[in-house]
């Protein structure tokens, strides 16, 4: 890692305003993702009902279980890539910025979930550009992570000799092209552009590609548990799809999610691809597991941003 680079100093005014208006900023794009993360539960509802009905409760709890520490690992990874940058947070800020973060995800546009993390670290003292960097490692290295797993599995996956199925198998393209994205020169020349085009100095430490890639690999558990969820859930229906094929179909699905930017939290377009690729598992019985795996994320991702609001409330009473 490169030597830590002393970071100017704002007048004093200016960085109030600035955290002043990153507050504001991340509270609303936080009242957002919750507002249309109900409108999916009541739009949704008669769906999500019929999914669960057949489903047997104490396993889709397990899930959410699974669910919970995945994504918990991923907010994790967050944590280490500011840390990375050079930026400073504690644990507890990082997680909550996430998991509010990750409610920004369901508001159309794409870049909420973005701006969601990112602000709230410039309001806890995070400069912009170490904030919205970390934001884009962090990002970038979980569905890094994702492909990483997908190639292992892929070769005995059960759906690349499927009719149609195997152009899914391209997102592993991405794997040669990611990691190189990460390499320290490519990094270097990307904010030496960015510097002269906006004209400013984005102060960001340009990381090892070894500490980039442990990003990546700190993640892997995470997208196992993920897909794991999946397999828990074709359980809780009384089907035994084949581990493997699930897992990978998953990790798949939410790769291709993620790529569908305009679509809101890639909501249809990754449940699509999991029934195409969960080929152990009958079509009515994949479509059964993606919906109820969409509910089961939808509420990890609502609870992490409750708990951990009110732990950061809970402290903050406690240091008055």
């Amino acid at each position: 890692m490169s030597p830590q680079r002393e970071v100017p100093q704002q007048p004093v005014g200016r960085g109030k305003h600035a955290r002043r208006w990153s507050a504001i900023t991340g509270t609303l794009i936080g009242l957002a993702g919750a507002a249309f993360v109900a409108r999916t539960f009541i739009r949704d509802r008669d769906e999500f009902a019929q999914a669960l009905s057949s489903a047997r409760p104490a396993l889709l709890l397990v899930a959410l279980v699974l669910g919970g520490l995945a994504m918990t690992g991923i907010g994790l990874a967050w944590y280490t890539s500011l840390r990375v940058l050079g930026g400073e947070l504690d644990l507890l800020s990082a997680l909550r910025g996430y998991f509010v973060g990750q409610l920004g995800k369901y508001v159309p546009g794409g870049v909420w979930a973005i701006m969601g993390r990112g602000e709230w670290a410039r309001n806890k003292g995070v400069p912009a550009a170490v904030a919205y960097s970390s934001v884009l490692l962090s990002m970038g290295s979980a569905y890094l992570a994702a492909v990483l797993l997908a190639a292992t599995l892929v070769p005995v996956s059960g759906f690349l000799g499927a009719e149609g199925n195997s152009r899914f198998a391209l997102v592993l393209l991405l794997l040669p092209l990611g990691f190189g994205l990460l390499h320290p020169r490519v990094v270097g020349a990307s904010l030496a552009l960015l510097r002269r085009t906006t004209k400013r100095e984005l102060v960001v430490e340009v990381p090892t590609w070894r500490a980039s890639s442990l990003v990546v690999l700190q993640q892997l558990p995470s997208w196992l548990l993920i897909g794991l969820a999946s397999v828990t859930i074709a359980a809780a229906f009384g089907t035994r799809g084949a581990a493997v094929n699930l897992i990978s179909a998953t990790v798949i699905s939410w790769v291709i999610g993620f790529l569908a930017l305009p679509v809101p939290g890639g909501i249809g377009v990754r449940e699509s691809a999991f029934v195409a690729l969960a080929t152990s598992l009958p079509g009515g019985i994949a479509a059964a597991v993606a919906v109820a795996a969409r509910l089961v994320f939808i509420a990890v991702d609502a609870t992490g941003a409750a708990a951990t609001t009110a732990l950061i409330g809970r402290r903050n009473r406690a240091a008055r």
